[in-house]
């Protein structure tokens, strides 16, 4: 996996390198500081509990890179995850996403991404919002944040 993070004075740009941005259709993800609710370390292995739904590449527990469409009022999700113990789960309001689960790339700790993040971002939680929507279908729930 290749992410870099990069914060500005007023959003977060994940850079995607080499064949994961072939894989994933993009080179980089902007995200507004004021999009972000919530950013967590850590959902277990990579599950994309419904492929039709996924375009770009997977294979159940080792690699999820590229996005899940929208479906029953849940915003896409973003991926660009080998090792689900290491990747950042960033929740969102009011963009394109709803979540984006991004691995940092080697050598980095994704806690200290996770820190630098929720300093910039004094409203952001280190947990997830209960009232987000994709905990409303347990379906919907399992295609992002599955742990197998």
């Amino acid at each position: 996996m290749a992410a870099e993070f990069e914060l500005t004075d007023r959003e977060v740009i994940i850079h995607v390198q080499g064949w994961d941005a072939v894989r994933a259709g993009r080179i980089t993800v902007k995200v507004p500081f004021t999009h972000i609710v919530s950013v967590s370390v850590g959902m277990g292995p990579v599950v994309v509990a419904e492929p039709s739904l996924f375009w770009g590449s997977h294979s159940v527990g080792h690699l999820a890179v590229g996005y899940a469409e929208a479906r029953n009022g849940v915003p896409e999700v973003f991926y660009l995850v080998r090792n689900g113990a290491r990747a950042l789960a960033i929740e969102l309001r009011n963009d394109r996403f709803g979540w984006l689960l991004v691995e940092p790339k080697e050598g980095v700790d994704p806690r200290d991404v996770a820190r630098q993040i929720l300093a910039a971002v004094p409203h952001a939680s280190p947990t997830p919002s209960p009232d987000n929507p994709i905990f409303r279908d347990e379906r919907m729930k399992n295609m992002v944040l599955r742990v197998v």
